[in-house]
């Protein structure tokens, strides 16, 4: 077979700090942001390989009482795409 996607993580403490991805049609870098230990929020910058910039848009995350209510994808033109529920 032909080798077709490349994944590493960075960790600390035990809690992913940083994803690198590497497939056959393009890129992806994110950085995770903690609060108290729990994720709010990972900033993504991918790009296909054709492409010279990359991309942004942050993934945020809503907790109400603790328990996670939201996931919205929040781009830089403004537009939100809801992940979760």
């Amino acid at each position: 077979g032909k080798l077709r996607n490349v994944s590493t993580s960075l960790l600390e403490e035990g809690a992913v700090v940083k994803s690198m991805n590497w497939g056959q049609y393009g890129c992806s870098e994110s950085n995770y942001v903690y609060v108290d230990s729990r994720l709010e929020k990972i900033h993504v910058r991918q790009k296909e390989h054709v492409e010279s910039v990359f991309s942004d848009f942050d993934v945020n995350f809503k907790y109400e009482s603790g328990e996670l209510v939201s996931i919205i994808n929040v781009f830089p033109n403004g537009y939100e795409e809801q992940r979760f529920p």
